[in-house]
């Protein structure tokens, strides 16, 4: 094998583990909010196996992008002007810093087969796959995983794109995008790492080095409707929390101007209770046994 390490612009690096041998190029992103170290620790410990031979690719190579947004992540904060995995574009579409180092991203992604974006979340929640351009291929990755939830419709909420994922579709590639928990809860690490180690498995880049049983059957959530905080008395139900059932009906914000009520029943994906006004509050989804 040959590791070997790449210096970009804004102080990103890439490092890519070789085997020499034909195969999948898998690209593995970490800190695309500065907040959530969890995919850059799981990185480090499967590129710290590799350099000691614990680790061996047999086919292909990974390219571990362990900190996609370098000022977040030294300020410890989900971004530093607007979220990257909003304006992943090849050209800038603003002049914000996650607008100027997403090219940089987008050029390592052109240059790979298959995309394995980490990320976790502000508050307690079990880990979850988003599967945004779901197909034969990606279905198919998604039950090699030891994952119960899975979310789909994410892109007919964005249609205009600007996420990782949806720059590896325009690209022709292969994504899944992982929420692995709470950011600093004490499994999160080991989620990414499990997620990274069955991915390599998977497309048969090396052997599976963790046992994690598969839950099963999936439990898969169609993606519905974006609520966005629609003013400062907005206040969100006492107890809010992701992958909270409603029926409909059930009230879920409260407001001077009215009492938003459930318009079928469903559950709460990513509750942000401390978003501020006209910004993304929560998102509406529907079991897809339900449809």
């Amino acid at each position: 094998m040959k590791i070997s390490r790449q210096k970009h612009d804004f102080d990103i690096e890439s490092i890519t583990v070789d085997s020499q041998n034909p195969g999948t190029h898998l690209l593995i992103l970490g800190v695309v909010h500065g907040n959530e170290p969890c995919g850059l620790l799981a990185a480090e410990k499967i590129i710290s196996e590799c350099e000691k031979g614990e680790r061996q690719l047999k086919n292909g190579k990974i390219t571990f992008v362990p900190v996609c947004n370098p000022r977040a992540f030294a300020r410890n904060v989900r971004e530093t002007d607007e979220n990257l995995n909003r304006v992943f574009y090849k050209e800038p579409r603003s002049n914000s810093y996650e607008a100027k180092i997403a090219p940089v991203l987008c050029s390592i992604i052109e240059k790979c087969d298959v995309v394995l974006d980490i990320h976790s979340y502000r508050a307690q929640t079990p880990p979850f796959v988003m599967n945004d351009y779901a197909n034969n291929t990606t279905n198919a990755w998604v039950e090699a995983l030891s994952l119960h939830n899975v979310i789909i419709g994410w892109t007919d909420l964005y249609p205009e794109g600007g996420g990782t994922l949806d720059y590896a579709d325009e690209c022709g590639q292969f994504g899944l995008c992982i929420e692995c928990g709470q950011h600093t809860d004490e499994t999160v690490v080991q989620t990414a790492y499990t997620m990274m180690d069955e991915t390599i498995a998977f497309w048969k880049i090396g052997e599976k080095l963790t046992d994690e049983p598969k839950q099963r059957p999936l439990d898969i959530g169609l993606m519905v409707k974006l609520i966005h905080r629609p003013d400062e008395t907005a206040q969100l139900i006492d107890g809010m929390h992701n992958f909270m059932p409603f029926d409909v009906g059930d009230v879920l914000y409260t407001s001077e101007k009215e009492n938003f009520c459930a318009p079928f029943n469903g559950f709460i994906v990513m509750p942000k209770p401390g978003a501020a006004v006209g910004k993304e509050w929560f998102y509406l989804a529907r079991k897809m046994r339900d449809i």
